[in-house]
C-alpha cells in the first residue's frame, strides 16, 4: 500500500536521466502470462506484426535507455520475473522498477521495503504534521479548513496511528470528512475499521475498500498460506522466531516448516520484519491481523491459542530457571516486549476451563521478571482477581495465585485484611501438604509485617524450606528482604555480611538484578539511619546497573531515595528536583511510590522537608523541573553525569523537519516549488509554505542560501 505513489514519485525525479525516458506499467487488468506480456508491450510502443511478442518487445528495447515501471506484479509474479530477467539479460541499458506485495526474485533485483507512513507530529514545538497527517489532509482538503486548528492535528495524527500510517487506508477515511468531522472518524475508528470502505467511481475494486485490498492479498495465497495466516493472527503483539514456530507446529504441512512458511509470509508481504536490538521480531498490521482473526475457526483458533499460552508459559519457566546468571537484562527486555502477549494467552486461560492450573501458573511463575521488574503490579492484581474468580479449586496453583493475590493488596494499603487472609492460605498450604507454599506465606508476611522482629523470624524460616526450592528466584527474593529486615531492626552488621556474601556469590555468576536490589534497600535503608555518604555509594551503584537492567520501578525507587540523601546533607532544591526527575521512571511503569513497604523510603517525608525550606512554589518549581526530563535523562542527572554534548552542526539540522530536510535535498538539486510539489505529491503551496518556514529557522534568506548551506556542510554559512 502506497507502493505505486513512490514509483511514480521515483520515476518522475529520475527521468531525465534516462534518454528514451520512463514508461509506465499497470499490470492491475492482466489476469495471464500473455496479457501481462501484451499489455507492457502495448505501453513502451511495440506495434507486433507477428506471434512472437516476446521477441519483438526485446528487439524493441535492445538499443533504448528506459526506465520501466512494472507496478502491481504479485498476482503474476513468476511471468513478471520471467520477463524482467529476459529484459535484463538482453537489454542493458534497461532499467525496471517493480512493484509488488512479493519480491520477483531476479538476478540483480534489489529490493526496497515500502513502510507506512510516519504518523507522529514532526516538531511538537511548530506542530509540523508528519507524512501520514499531510496526507490525510491533502485528501480531505475539500471538506475541512485550510488552516487546521493544531487541536484537528493531534486527532488527525490519532487517525492515522489507528491507521498504522498505510496510505490506502488513510486516503479512503479521508473521503468521511465529507460527511464525518474528524473527531467524528476517530470515535468511529476507535470501534472499527469498518469506516474505510469507500473509494473513487475510478479506483479499480480493490482499492475501494481497505477489506478488498487485504482479500486480494488473502486470494493471492494457497490454502497452507492462508491457514499460516490465520492462526498467527492470534499474536497480539510482535513475536520471535521461536514464538511464530509453535504456534505454526501444528499446520500439518510436511512440506514446508514453520520457518518456510514465515519466510513465505513475509516475502507476500502478510507479516512485516522488525529489528530491536540483536533480535529480530515478525509482526502484522493491525488490519491484516483484524482480517486473519475474523477468518480464524473455533478449532483453528482454539489450537492455536493453546500453542500460544504453552509457548509463553515455556519462557516464563525458562526465566526462572535461569535467572541467576548473567541473562537477566536479556530476560527483562524480552518480557517488557513480550507483555502483550502474555495478556492475550492470560485471556485465553480465562476461557479454557480444561486447565486451570496453566492460567494460574502464567500469572504466578516468574511474576517478579514479567510483571513486578517494571511496576505492573495493579495489573497483575486484577488478572488475579479475575482468575480466582472464574476458579475456586483447592490446587497448589490456585493457592499461589492467592498468596501473590494478598501480598499486593496488602502492599497497596490493606495489610490487615491481607495478612488475615495469608494466615487462613498458610493452612490451606499446610493442608495440601506444600510446605514450599506455606513458606512463601511467610514471606509475603515478613513483607508486610511492620513489626521487624517477627519480620525477621518469618524470613528465616522461610529460608530453612526454600533451601530446597528447585526455583532459586523466591529464594533470593527471600534473602534480599532478609537483609532488609535486619537493618530494620538495627543488626547493621549481620545484614553488611550478608549482602557482602550475596554480592560476592553474584559477581561469580553474573547476576545482577538481585544484587542491584540489595544495592537499593541498603541505600535506603542507609538514608533511613542517616548515613548519606553510605546511602549515596550504594545507590548510585544500583543506579549505574539499571543502565543496563532498566527496571523503571528500580530506577524510580533509587532517584526517589537519592533525593532524600540530598535532603540530609541540606540541599533541598536537588532534593525537590530530584522528586520529579523520579516521576518520568514512575510514569514509564505505571507503579506509584505507595505501593512499597512504608519503611523502604518515606516520600511524603522528603516532600515535606523540602516545602519547608523552599516553600510550596519554591518546590513545585523544583519539582516540575525534574519531572520535565526524559527517563534517560533523569537517570543521568541522578549520577550527576552531563548528557552527550551536540554538535553546532546537529543541534541545526535537527531544528528541520523530515519533510522539510526532504524538501531541502530538492532545493539543492534545482528543483523548482512546482517541481517538488510533483516529485512529493503534494501541493505547490504547501511547498513554498516549507520553504518559509526552513528559511526562519536557518535564518536564510533566500533559496540560494538553503542549498549552499546544506552544500557547504551545514555550519559554515554565517
Amino acid at each position: 500500500m502506497g507502493k505505486t505513489r513512490i514509483a511514480i514519485r521515483l520515476a518522475r525525479r529520475v527521468e531525465r536521466s534516462f534518454s528514451d525516458g520512463v514508461v509506465f506499467v499497470d499490470l492491475l487488468g492482466a489476469r495471464t502470462g500473455r496479457q501481462l506480456l501484451d499489455t507492457v508491450t502495448s505501453a513502451v510502443g511495440v506495434h507486433v506484426v507477428s506471434a512472437d511478442t516476446d521477441q519483438a518487445l526485446l528487439e524493441y528495447l535492445r538499443d533504448r535507455e528506459m526506465l520501466i515501471v512494472l507496478d502491481n506484479c504479485e498476482h503474476l509474479v513468476e511471468v513478471a520475473a520471467e520477463l524482467a530477467t529476459s529484459i535484463l539479460h538482453a537489454c542493458p541499458t534497461i532499467s525496471l522498477l517493480a512493484t509488488s506485495r512479493e519480491a520477483l526474485r531476479v538476478p540483480g533485483e534489489s529490493l526496497q521495503l515500502v513502510e507506512p507512513l510516519p504518523t507522529f507530529l514532526d516538531d511538537v514545538d511548530t506542530t509540523e504534521p508528519s507524512s501520514a497527517v499531510q496526507l490525510f489532509i491533502e485528501r480531505a482538503a475539500p471538506f475541512i479548513e485550510t488552516q487546521v486548528a493544531s487541536t484537528q492535528l493531534a486527532i488527525i495524527a490519532q487517525i492515522c496511528e489507528r491507521l498504522e500510517g498505510l496510505p490506502l487506508a488513510i486516503e479512503l477515511t479521508a473521503a468521511r470528512a465529507s460527511i464525518l468531522a474528524v473527531d467524528q472518524i476517530l470515535e468511529e475508528l476507535s470501534h472499527s475499521l469498518q469506516v474505510v470502505t469507500r473509494g473513487g467511481r475510478t479506483t479499480h475494486a480493490r482499492h475501494n475498500t481497505l477489506r478488498a485490498a487485504i482479500q486480494w492479498s488473502y486470494d493471492l495465497c494457497d490454502r497452507r498460506e492462508q491457514l499460516a495466516w490465520r492462526v498467527l493472527s492470534v499474536f497480539g503483539a510482535p513475536w520471535d522466531l521461536g514464538a511464530g514456530k509453535a504456534v505454526l507446529s501444528n499446520l500439518g504441512d510436511e512440506s514446508r516448516t514453520a520457518l518456510d512458511m514465515l519466510q513465505i509470509l513475509f516475502e507476500k508481504s502478510i507479516i512485516r520484519r522488525v529489528r530491536r536490538g540483536d533480535t529480530v521480531w515478525y509482526t502484522m498490521l493491525a488490519a491484516v491481523r483484524e482480517f486473519g482473526q475474523e477468518r480464524l475457526t473455533s478449532e483453528e483458533g482454539h489450537r492455536a491459542q493453546l500453542a500460544h499460552r504453552d509457548w509463553y508459559l515455556s519462557r516464563l519457566r525458562a526465566a526462572e530457571f535461569d535467572w541467576l546468571g548473567p541473562r537477566q537484562s536479556q530476560w527483562l527486555a524480552y518480557f517488557r516486549h513480550e507483555l502483550p502477549n502474555i495478556r492475550v494467552a492470560a485471556e485465553f486461560g480465562l476461557t479454557d476451563r480444561a486447565n486451570p492450573e496453566k492460567m494460574f501458573d502464567l500469572l504466578c511463575v516468574g511474576w517478579r521478571i514479567a510483571w513486578q521488574a517494571d511496576g505492573r503490579i495493579d495489573e497483575l492484581r486484577d488478572w488475579l482477581e479475575r482468575a480466582l474468580m472464574v476458579n475456586s479449586d483447592r490446587t497448589p496453583s490456585r493457592t499461589m495465585a492467592r498468596i501473590l493475590h494478598s501480598t499486593i493488596v496488602g502492599l497497596h494499603g490493606d495489610r490487615t485484611y491481607a495478612l488475615g487472609e495469608l494466615q487462613r492460605i498458610r493452612k490451606d498450604a499446610e493442608a495440601l501438604g506444600e510446605p514450599l507454599l506455606a513458606s512463601y506465606v511467610d514471606t509475603a508476611c515478613a513483607l508486610l509485617t511492620a513489626d521487624a522482629t517477627e519480620s525477621v523470624t518469618l524470613l528465616q524460616r522461610a529460608l530453612k524450606v526454600q533451601d530446597g526450592d528447585p526455583v532459586a528466584v523466591a529464594r533470593v527474593g527471600t534473602s534480599v528482604w532478609l537483609v532488609q529486615a535486619l537493618e530494620r531492626l538495627g543488626r547493621t552488621d549481620e545484614a553488611e555480611t550478608l549482602r557482602d556474601e550475596f554480592l560476592q556469590a553474584a559477581e561469580r555468576s553474573g547476576e545482577q538484578y538481585e544484587s542491584n536490589a540489595l544495592l537499593l534497600h541498603g541505600g535506603a535503608a542507609a538514608c533511613r539511619r542517616a548515613e548519606p555518604d553510605l546511602a549515596r555509594d550504594l545507590l548510585t551503584r544500583a543506579l549505574k546497573g539499571q543502565r543496563h537492567l532498566r527496571s523503571s520501578v528500580a530506577i524510580a525507587h533509587a532517584i526517589q531515595s537519592l533525593a532524600g540523601v540530598e535532603l540530609l546533607v541540606g540541599n533541598p532544591d536537588r532534593c525537590a528536583f530530584l522528586m520529579g526527575a523520579a516521576q518520568p521512571a514512575w510514569r514509564f511503569s505505571g507503579a506509584k511510590p505507595t505501593w512499597s513497604p512504608t519503611y523502604f523510603h518515606d516520600s511524603q517525608t522528603y516532600e515535606q522537608g523540602a516545602i519547608q525550606s523552599l516553600g510550596r512554589v519554591g518546590y513545585e518549581m523544583q519539582f516540575a523541573a525534574g519531572a520535565r526530563l526524559t527517563l534517560d535523562e533523569a537517570l543521568n542527572n541522578a549520577l550527576g553525569e552531563a548528557p552527550p554534548s551536540r554538535t553546532a552542526s546537529s543541534a541545526r539540522t535537527s531544528i528541520l523537519t523530515a519533510r522539510e530536510s526532504e524538501i531541502v535535498e530538492l532545493l539543492v538539486e534545482g528543483l523548482s516549488d512546482r517541481e517538488i510539489a510533483r516529485s512529493l505529491s503534494i501541493s505547490i503551496r504547501t511547498v513554498q509554505g516549507h520553504v518559509q518556514r526552513i528559511l526562519v529557522k536557518l535564518s536564510l534568506h533566500s533559496r540560494t542560501q538553503i542549498a549552499t548551506w546544506k552544500l557547504l556542510g551545514e555550519d559554515q554559512v554565517s
